[in-house]
């Protein structure tokens, strides 16, 4: 290759190598946390949650970047009901039919664990897509 076709050989630029090692290092205290500290040091949770908003106001990130935003909502929800309902209705009729769906206590100890599924639910796709898309896509564009 001569000395002319180097430039034409496209190399990270210094700020894609930091968001690279940014992104390792988030990923790996993530993995550390779920796998190591999260039954013996659960606290830390919170360091990677800073790190996390440190990242978003180093990157100056708004929540529409980041996937957060009301405009859709509407429509969205008319567009999962088409594939939730169906599903609902036909746990409902399995529990009809088995008879245990009165069986099932509904009270503020059943509700709260149905609360916090949703809302881990809902940090999992915000860190897939408002965090790690957004920075791979930095990186790789």
């Amino acid at each position: 290759m001569s000395k002319g076709n180097l430039a034409l050989v496209s190399s990270p630029t210094h700020s894609s190598r930091w968001i690279a090692i940014e992104l390792s290092l988030i990923y790996s205290l993530i993995q550390i946390y779920i796998w190591r500290w999260q039954s013996t040091w659960p606290s830390t949770v919170g360091l990677i949650l800073l790190l996390l908003l440190a990242s978003h106001l180093w990157h100056r990130d708004s929540f529409r970047s980041l996937g957060f935003r009301i405009d859709n909502f509407l429509p969205s929800a008319r567009e999962a009901c088409w594939a939730a309902i169906p599903l609902l209705l036909l746990l409902v009729l399995i529990g009809i039919l088995s008879e245990r769906l009165w069986s099932i206590p509904v009270d503020w100890r059943s509700v709260i664990p149905v609360l916090r599924y949703t809302l881990w639910g809902t940090f999992q796709q915000y860190g897939l897509q408002g965090y790690f898309h957004n920075r791979l896509s930095t990186v790789i564009s």
